[in-house]
């Protein structure tokens, strides 16, 4: 059996078919722009800040320079956190853990007639050899308080978001970095009762007698700075000082002179541990928190004779620095 079969011949004329292929469109990178996240460097922040808190904004803005060159067509733009995730408030870390605060950014074009939260994405008809600009970009931040706890020190630097555009042969440019250069995460400042700390510690009426002991001292009598506030105190030391080294009776130096004061007689600080603090040098305590004190005690101590009678009053300076 034989068996024909005709084909339609597939052809052209030299004067072309009139078929036509679509442009590929995308742009070409010119020149990369950074916008910088948080000028200051420092940032306050508490663990009693509400989540959602906004405890800074600012805008940054494009510097007037051709970013892109780009083909004819439809072209796809997009916003993009660096981490994964599409939700409108982005986390900042401390070594590499999430450090409470997070940004939440908007990005402006043509001096704020166009504006898109991040993340974001969009088509754009460009015409043959459009440029894309700096001029009139503007960065807007907020960064805000999240639900996480309160890291303190440097956040981690780097790009935190990113605005890409559709290249030619494919995938996508990077052509904005939003980016963390210096930021630091302070805690905020810790306060004492003022009044503690211009308070008049009154010690009792003693005898010669009750210096007949093996310390050749009287009792304690406490004393106490209690903390106005102090929101965030782990992890947080105190450097405590009473008086200077001047203060420091010269044959017994952990205690302070009573100038116009009884003979051989000298005052003694300590804290709770009753661990004496020498004039004029800080120990390091464990940072209280708001409502809490720190408990010292004073006492007298005989030095290099019999007690004498008198009264006195001495004012020692303190001082107390958190780090």
């Amino acid at each position: 059996m034989n068996v024909r079969a005709r084909y339609p011949l597939l052809a052209c004329s030299v004067f072309g078919c009139g078929w036509s292929f679509p442009a590929v469109a995308g742009c070409h990178l010119v020149n990369h722009a950074n916008f910088q996240i948080s000028q200051s460097a420092f940032l306050t922040v508490s663990s009693e800040d509400p989540p959602g808190e906004v405890l800074r904004k600012s805008t940054t803005y494009g510097e007037g320079v051709e970013l892109l060159r780009c083909d004819a067509g439809s072209t796809q733009f997009r916003g993009r956190w660096m981490t994964e995730g599409s939700d409108e408030l982005r986390s900042l870390t401390i070594n590499g853990e999430r450090a409470g605060v997070g940004v939440r950014l908007a990005f402006t074009e043509q001096n704020g007639a166009i504006e898109r939260t991040f993340p974001h994405d969009f088509r754009r008809e460009m015409t043959p050899g459009e440029i894309v600009r700096g001029d009139g970009d503007a960065l807007y931040y907020e960064l805000v308080r999240t639900a996480d706890p309160v890291h303190f020190g440097p956040v981690d630097a780097g790009p935190v978001a990113s605005t890409d555009v559709e290249a030619p042969d494919g995938g996508f440019i990077r052509f904005r970095s939003m980016m963390v250069y210096e930021l630091t995460l302070n805690r905020p400042a810790c306060e004492l009762v003022a009044d503690d700390l211009n308070q008049m510690v009154r010690l009792p009426t003693y005898t010669t007698s009750q210096f007949d002991n093996p310390d050749r001292a009287s009792a304690w009598t406490p004393f106490y700075l209690r903390v106005q506030k102090c929101s965030d105190p782990e992890g947080l030391f105190a450097n405590v000082t009473f008086g200077e080294r001047g203060d420091a009776v010269p044959a017994f130096e952990n205690l302070f002179t009573l100038p116009n004061g009884p003979e051989h007689v000298a005052l003694e600080i300590a804290g709770p541990d009753h661990a004496t603090f020498w004039p004029g040098t800080p120990r390091t305590l464990n940072a209280k928190g708001t409502g809490d004190r720190y408990e010292f005690a004073v006492r007298l101590r005989e030095t290099d004779g019999p007690v004498g009678a008198g009264d006195f009053t001495r004012g020692i300076r303190v001082e107390v620095q958190y780090r």
